[in-house]
């Protein structure tokens, strides 16, 4: 009997995806990628150190190499995501 690690590995190296199951993405921007940050935090969390960077190596990542429009939020409450999504969404 097969692990499960490697039937995984079988059925991926063996099973191509059926037409159906690829999303195109040929537009330009492709998408929205919407990247929430939270570096400050109430109570006694701390804050997180370096997240700057990996917002912006994240925001490079989805502009220049998947070609996806970015927007950034940063120190959102979970209200604050909501309405960013709501106005995002409108649009």
């Amino acid at each position: 009997m097969l692990s499960d690690r490697r039937r995984a590995k079988k059925n991926k190296s063996t099973n191509k995806p059926h037409k159906h199951q690829v999303y195109k993405m040929e537009s330009n921007p492709r998408g929205l990628c919407i990247i929430i940050n939270n570096i400050e935090f109430q109570g006694n969390l701390s804050r997180r150190v370096g997240a700057e960077v990996d917002a912006s190596k994240m925001k490079d990542l989805f502009e220049k190499k998947f070609h996806f429009k970015v927007v950034q939020l940063q120190n959102t409450t979970t209200g604050g995501q909501c309405r960013s999504a709501a106005i995002v969404r409108a649009h």
